[in-house]
């Protein structure tokens, strides 16, 4: 008899495990580590946000005149050939989606370069939080 209890207590744990939707081997650990993971990444989005906050309210500068203010082709975002192909004998030359990015950002503020920082800015955290997560990996 005592096995037969044991087998129907375990039978009845089992059960009690399932319904709740818990696994006991997933339980505090990977908990503590998903949060120890989004506390890095918001360190890191911090991070980033608090040491590039200062370049978004700078001028264009450098190949920003031959980029943005000069290139007519993002101008326009439709058709999409044209912000696809961007002129020769400029930075944003044979990188299309540059030049679509700076067309998207043309279409919602003109040539106001802080959201073009911004987009950079954001583009950047983005950028280090795939490295980080791919190191980590």
């Amino acid at each position: 008899m005592p096995i037969a209890q044991s087998t129907t207590s375990t039978m009845t744990r089992k059960k009690s495990i399932a319904s709740s939707g818990r696994h006991p081997s997933r339980t505090g650990a990977t908990s503590d580590v998903g949060r120890a993971i989004q506390w890095r990444a918001a360190v890191i989005v911090v991070a980033g946000l608090l040491v590039y906050s200062n370049s978004l309210s700078s001028p264009f500068l450098f190949d920003d005149q031959n980029s943005i203010v000069g290139n007519s082709q993002i101008r326009q975002l439709w058709p999409l050939s044209i912000p696809l192909s961007p002129p020769r004998d400029t930075p944003v030359a044979g990188r299309p989606l540059v030049n679509l990015s700076f067309a998207i950002n043309y279409a919602m503020g003109g040539l106001d370069p802080w959201g073009y920082h911004l987009v950079n800015v954001v583009i950047h955290v983005i950028g280090v939080l795939v490295l980080v997560g791919n190191v980590r990996r």
